[in-house]
């Protein structure tokens, strides 16, 4: 992509973070484990470990909504800079397997 004389193609290593808030229903979980699965991908990983990891996610996402007892939101927060994706879930921080 071209647009006013900067190219995507100058940034090699996509740098990105979501933020984003999930509600308690452990349906959403499906979801974030699709937004990582996308997240990994875009960062450089191989299709098959993109999708483990977005299952490690997904199932942590799950665990953390059944035993939320409030009606709030659980934020999770997808980020790449320069290491690996992480995933940051009701205090746990999970990053694609070496």
């Amino acid at each position: 992509m071209d647009r006013d004389g900067v190219s995507s193609k100058n940034d090699l290593r996509p740098h990105f973070e979501l933020t984003l808030s999930v509600p308690c229903d452990v349906r959403f979980a499906a979801t974030i484990g699709s937004v990582v699965d996308q997240a990994a991908r875009q960062a450089g990983c191989a299709p098959a470990a993109a999708g483990a990891f977005a299952k490690r996610v997904e199932a942590c996402v799950r665990q953390s909504l059944e035993a939320h007892t409030s009606t709030d939101l659980l934020p999770v927060v997808v980020r790449h800079d320069d290491g690996p994706v992480e995933v940051l879930v009701n205090g746990h921080v999970l990053t694609p397997d070496a």
